[in-house]
């Protein structure tokens, strides 16, 4: 499918874009809100001021995509691979992100309060200032993230591999850690 193709579509209310291939699809602004675009390859997706709230990403590749400043509220992108993505003050309140591979991804000032990412990868993510408060990161990797300033506040971090990791200045009243590998972190005015 080409873009041109899918603003046709869009236009015609269709709402249901399974197993689509667009290549740095531009959807500056653009309310995508209900959506299904599991295993879809947008890879490199201009999603910058975009709403993608209650939309399916399941299995989806996201892989270097912009998404700052989007709206992503109760948005499904479990599975989906986000890696090398920029997703800066992104709201992904109550969004599933179990076993999502968000590698080497910038999250910095991101909204993830109540968001399920059990499982998933964050490797070398930048969190820094972002608010997680109640977000369940159970099992997930975590390693070598930047969490400075962030607020974690009752998150459920249980079982988690956060080696190398920076969470100086953290807010975490009320975070669970329990069997939690913390191994060379910074937890400096924590």
């Amino acid at each position: 499918m080409n873009i041109e193709r899918f603003w046709q579509d869009f236009h015609l209310n269709k709402r249901d874009f399974c197993q689509i291939k667009l290549t740095q699809p531009d959807f500056y602004q653009a309310n995508l809100s209900g959506f299904n675009f599991s295993n879809s390859h947008l890879s490199k997706a201009k999603l910058i001021w975009a709403d993608i709230s209650g939309s399916v990403f399941r299995r989806a590749s996201l892989k270097s995509s912009i998404a700052i400043w989007l709206q992503s509220l109760w948005t499904d992108l479990s599975h989906a691979d986000v890696r090398h993505s920029d997703w800066s003050c992104a709201n992904l309140t109550a969004a599933n992100l179990e076993e999502a591979n968000f590698l080497e991804s910038r999250l910095a000032g991101a909204v993830m309060c109540d968001a399920a990412a059990r499982w998933a990868n964050f490797t070398k993510a930048n969190f820094w200032g972002a608010v997680a408060n109640n977000a369940d990161f159970s099992e997930a990797n975590l390693s070598q993230t930047n969490w400075s300033t962030a607020h974690l506040i009752g998150a459920q971090l249980a079982g988690i591999s956060a080696s190398w990791s920076d969470f100086s200045k953290v807010i975490g009243v009320g975070a669970t850690f329990t069997s939690a590998n913390l191994e060379g972190s910074h937890l400096k005015q924590a």
